[in-house]
């Protein structure tokens, strides 16, 4: 596991729709912490924060790709359906689940940042 320090500077500099995504995990996970959230739940919870913010979202791909970076930055874990299907993305949730509010704060503030900047 990395060090709290660097995954919260690692966090800074996240790509803003990858930040979104993020966010989106955060609020579906923190809602119900036994909760089995597919992509698709992820989908509509960052379709919901782009037009709060009046941003442009992009497609379910991409935010799949947006997911699976984060859980090779140690942001998220996700399980597949069974091995050699590593493309499909049965569940996700929290690498480290007590940073959430780290996280949180982080992405309060880089959010409204990018949010005040536009």
């Amino acid at each position: 596991m990395k060090d709290s320090n660097i995954i919260i500077n690692l966090l800074k500099t996240l790509p803003l729709h990858s930040r979104l995504v993020l966010c989106a995990c955060i609020r579906l996970l923190s809602s119900d912490n036994d909760a089995r959230i597919t992509v698709t739940d992820v989908f509509i919870k960052y379709k919901q924060l782009t037009a709060r913010f009046n941003i442009n979202w992009v497609s379910l791909g991409k935010v799949t790709e947006h997911i699976k970076e984060l859980e090779m930055l140690g942001f998220l874990k996700c399980t597949y359906p069974q091995k050699g299907h590593t493309h499909q993305i049965r569940y996700i949730h929290i690498f480290v689940p007590a940073e959430i509010p780290k996280y949180v704060s982080v992405l309060q503030e880089e959010l409204g940042k990018e949010t005040r900047a536009q």
